[in-house]
């Protein structure tokens, strides 16, 4: 079963009916179309490495040792959907839907601080500042920021293991990007760790992993 795995984020756009930046999600593009599909996506490509943002250094947050795991297990044969496809499903994702979601958590968040009142609503008024500041930055394609366990939590806790492999998988797929733009000629610069230059489905990801590392 180990030659089945992939990468956090693995996730396949077609490219018998579309480029990337307009076709529907399928489940699998096959290897022998990669490289037709990769010389169409050569502009799209480029557009997209073109866009501003600020890398957070997630490989100095990672086990190096566990990024280099991360790297060895197969990636999608063809560039995964990004955010910054105009008009695509990861696009509308990242800034619609999920800051959506984002406001029925700030809205749970709100009438439970209501509810508990003293130092507790307190509490849940810093950890709603920390959701509205990342929710802020999912349409404008602000950097990713690094994890960190909290000293607070548990021993045994499941997220001092998630957060560390949270950040191997963000700074193995921006290698893994950047090495695929520099061989495409699309870009000279590391890809950005941002919410619209990674795959959706890392950033979603993400997204819970740090949304559970605020309210932990």
């Amino acid at each position: 079963m180990q030659a089945s795995l992939r990468p956090l984020g693995a996730t396949y756009s077609n490219a018998a009916t579309r480029n990337r930046c307009s076709a529907p999600l399928t489940p699998f593009v096959h290897p022998s179309k990669a490289a037709t599909y990769r010389a169409n996506c050569v502009q799209s490509s480029a557009s997209a490495s073109a866009m501003p943002a600020v890398s957070q250094d997630f490989a100095a947050a990672a086990s190096a040792e566990h990024v280099q795991q991360l790297l060895k297990l197969p990636f999608p044969p063809v560039p995964p959907l990004i955010g910054s496809e105009k008009g695509s499903f990861a696009q509308e994702t990242i800034t619609t839907r999920l800051p959506t979601i984002m406001d029925t958590v700030l809205a749970d968040m709100k009438l439970q601080a209501q509810e508990s009142g003293g130092a507790a609503a307190d509490e849940l008024e810093v950890a709603a500042a920390a959701v509205r500041e990342m929710q802020a930055d999912m349409p404008v394609d602000g950097a990713l920021k690094p994890l960190s366990v909290p000293d607070s939590l548990p021993a045994n806790h499941p997220l001092r293991a998630i957060i560390p492999t949270t950040n191997a998988a963000v700074a193995a797929w921006q290698q893994h990007m950047t090495q695929q733009q520099q061989q495409g000629g699309t870009a000279a610069a590391a890809a950005a760790a941002s919410w619209l230059q990674l795959p959706w489905l890392v950033v979603e990801c993400y997204l819970y992993v740090r949304l559970a590392t605020i309210i932990a």
